[in-house]
C-alpha cells in the first residue's frame, strides 16, 4: 500500500500550520482539554493561600525618617560642625541605632522585656544623609512607639556623648588656665581666650546637640503590611495558573489516545472521509423498522459519495470495515453505510465476518442462528442465509421486508441483506481465511451493487487480516478518545504490509463537542450541527 504523497502532519499535530507559520491554538489545544484542571489548581491554589494567610497575625509597620548633620559631634566639641556625612559613617550610625545599650534603655522606657516589642531595621540612604528608623510590631501603636523611642534614645546617647566631652574640654581648659600666671598683660589675653572656650564647653554641656534631627516621626499605621490575603491568593493563583498549564502538557503528552480529527489523518496518512458525531442510540428504529439516526444521515451520505471518489476508474463492489482495537464503532459504521448505499438505490449486501464478538443481529434486529459460519462450511447457500433487513428482494425473502427510509425523509429503492455470522465457532480463523470467504465475495460482488463486510479488530485477532486485499476498499476506524496512538500507528503499518490492499481512506467515529477540530467540523450550515452538541 503506498501511501499519498505531499501529505504532511496537520496543523494540529505540529504546532505549525501547512504553510508553516507558528499555529497558536495548537498549543492552546491542552489547556483547553485539560482547562477544569487548570481551573481546579488556580482555586485551590488561590484558596488555600488566601485561608492560610487570613489565620496569620497581624503585622504593622511604622518608620520615622531622621536627618543627620554630623556623624560624630562629640568629636567637634568647641569647634565646627561638619557639613555633611560619608556613606560609611551613616552606616556606623545605623548599626550604633540598634546597639544593645540602646535597645536595652528603649525597652526600659517601653516597660517592655527585650524584644517583645517587634524589630527594628534601620537604613542608612546611600545618596543622601538620611537615615529611616522602621518598626515592626504586632500592635500598630506599638510599631510606633518603638520607632520614635529608638530615635530619642540615640538622640539622647549622642548628647550624652556630646555634654560629657563637652565637659571634659571645660575641665581641660581650667587645668591649663590655672597655669597661667595673672600678672602679665601678655597672660591676660591667652587667659581671656581660655575663659571663653570654657564657657563655651559649658553652654554646649548645658545643651547638647544630638549632631540630628528628625523629619518626619513615626505615625500609628492604619493598615497592616501583613497578612494580605488577596494579595497572596493572586499571587497563589497565578503560580496555581502556571502549575495547572504544565500539568495539562504533561498530561496531554501523557495520554497517547487520540482526540483530534487532525492526528487521526496525520498517522494514518489517508484522507478521513467521515467524521460521526457521538449520539446515544447509533441504531434506532422507526416503527419497528431500522432507521438512521438524523445525526449520521449527511455524515453516511458523505461517506458513500467520498467511498466511490476514492475508487477513482476502479471497480467498488466490495468494502471492508474494520479496526485496530475493539469498541471502536465499525459495525455502527457498516450499518449507517449500508444505509446510505440502499437509500441511494442500491441493492447491498452486510457480512458479518466478526465470528468473535459478533453486533450486526443486533443492530440489524434479526436473528444470528444461521449465517456466515454455516455458509462458509458448506451446509446453506449464501441465498438462504441472507436477510432482508430493509427494502424488498427481488428473489424470495427470509426476513421482513419493509418500506421506510433509513433517513425518515426519502423513500428507498434499494435494499439491505445480512448474512449474519450464524453462531461461534473454536476457530474463526480458518474460516474467515478460507477459500469459500473469497468464493462468496467474490460470487456476492456479481449479485449484489455493493458488499460490506465487517471484521473483527486486525490488531486484536487476525482472523481479518487475509480478507485486507481480497476486498476493493478498506475502511479503518478510529474512535476519538479511544483509539490510541500506538494503536493507530501499528494498524497503519500492518496496511503497509499488506499487499494489493486499498486502503480508501480513515472514519473517525465518536466526535463530540469538546473533540471538534477546525476543518472537519462538517455540516454546520447544512443540516445537523454536531459541534453544538454538548459532549
Amino acid at each position: 500500500m503506498s501511501r499519498n504523497e505531499g501529505t504532511g502532519p496537520p496543523a494540529g499535530d505540529t504546532g505549525r500550520s501547512q504553510e508553516g507559520q507558528l499555529d497558536l491554538r495548537a498549543y492552546a489545544r491542552p489547556i483547553w482539554r485539560w482547562k477544569w484542571l487548570v481551573l481546579l489548581m488556580v482555586i485551590l491554589a488561590a484558596g488555600g493561600a488566601y485561608a492560610l494567610t487570613r489565620r496569620e497575625a497581624k503585622t504593622y509597620e511604622s518608620a520615622s525618617l531622621v536627618y543627620v548633620q554630623n556623624a560624630d559631634p562629640a568629636a567637634s566639641v568647641g569647634g565646627q560642625a561638619s557639613s555633611g556625612t560619608a556613606t560609611q559613617e551613616l552606616q556606623d550610625i545605623a548599626t550604633l541605632f540598634t546597639g544593645q545599650a540602646i535597645t536595652a534603655t528603649v525597652y526600659q522606657k517601653l516597660h517592655l522585656p527585650i524584644g517583645s516589642a517587634g524589630t527594628v531595621v534601620v537604613s542608612p540612604s546611600s545618596s543622601s544623609d538620611f537615615i529611616t528608623v522602621t518598626a515592626t510590631s504586632h500592635s500598630p501603636g506599638l510599631a510606633a512607639r518603638l520607632a520614635n523611642t529608638y530615635v530619642r534614645v540615640f538622640f539622647a546617647s549622642q548628647a550624652n556623648s556630646v555634654r560629657t566631652a563637652a565637659l571634659a574640654a571645660a575641665h581641660a581648659a581650667h587645668a591649663t588656665l590655672h597655669t597661667i600666671p595673672s600678672t602679665s598683660a601678655s597672660n591676660q589675653a591667652e587667659r581671656a581666650t581660655l575663659e571663653a572656650q570654657i564657657a563655651d564647653y559649658k553652654a554646649q554641656a548645658r545643651n547638647p546637640s544630638s549632631g540630628a534631627q528628625v523629619i518626619d516621626t513615626a505615625a500609628v499605621p492604619a493598615v497592616p503590611i501583613s497578612p494580605k490575603p488577596e494579595r497572596d491568593a493572586i499571587f497563589a493563583g497565578l503560580i496555581g495558573l502556571l502549575l495547572g498549564i504544565g500539568l495539562a502538557f504533561v498530561l496531554d503528552l501523557a495520554d497517547r489516545r487520540l482526540i483530534r480529527v487532525s492526528s487521526v489523518q496525520s498517522i494514518y496518512d489517508r484522507s478521513v472521509l467521515a467524521v460521526i458525531p457521538h449520539v446515544s442510540n447509533p441504531a434506532p428504529k422507526v416503527k419497528g423498522s431500522i432507521s438512521t439516526p438524523p445525526e449520521f444521515v449527511e455524515v453516511m451520505r458523505s461517506l458513500r459519495v467520498n467511498l466511490r471518489l476514492s475508487a477513482a476508474n476502479r471497480p467498488l463492489n466490495s468494502v471492508m470495515v474494520t479496526s485496530g482495537l475493539p469498541s471502536e464503532g465499525k459495525s455502527t459504521v457498516v450499518r449507517g453505510l449500508a444505509l446510505a448505499y440502499a437509500e441511494a438505490g442500491e441493492r447491498v449486501l452486510v457480512v458479518d465476518g466478526d465470528l468473535r464478538r459478533p453486533s450486526l443481529a443486533r443492530l440489524f434486529n434479526i436473528k444470528p442462528d444461521l449465517g456466515l459460519v454455516q455458509v462458509l462450511r458448506g451446509e446453506l447457500a449464501p441465498g438462504e442465509a441472507a436477510m432482508t433487513v430493509f427494502g424488498t428482494r427481488p428473489s424470495s425473502s427470509n426476513g421482513s421486508a419493509g418500506q421506510t427510509s433509513p433517513s425518515g425523509d426519502l423513500r428507498a429503492h434499494g435494499s439491505i441483506d445480512v448474512i449474519a455470522h450464524g453462531g461461534k465457532v473454536d476457530n474463526p480463523a480458518a474460516l474467515i481465511s478460507s477459500s469459500a470467504m473469497t468464493s462468496l465475495l467474490a460470487k456476492a460482488a456479481q449479485v449484489y451493487g455493493i458488499v460490506i463486510v465487517d471484521t473483527s479488530p486486525v490488531l486484536t485477532v487476525s482472523d481479518a487480516v487475509p480478507l485486507l486485499s481480497e476486498v476493493s476498499a478498506v475502511l479503518f476506524v478510529a474512535r476519538l478518545g479511544m483509539t490510541t496512538r500506538e494503536a493507530a500507528e501499528r494498524l497503519a503499518e500492518l496496511g503497509e504490509r499488506v499487499p494489493k490492499m486499498n486502503l480508501a481512506g480513515v472514519v473517525v467515529n465518536d466526535m463530540r463537542g469538546r473533540y471538534v477540530d477546525e476543518g472537519f467540523s462538517f455540516y454546520s450550515k447544512y443540516g445537523y450541527d454536531y459541534s453544538r452538541r454538548k459532549a
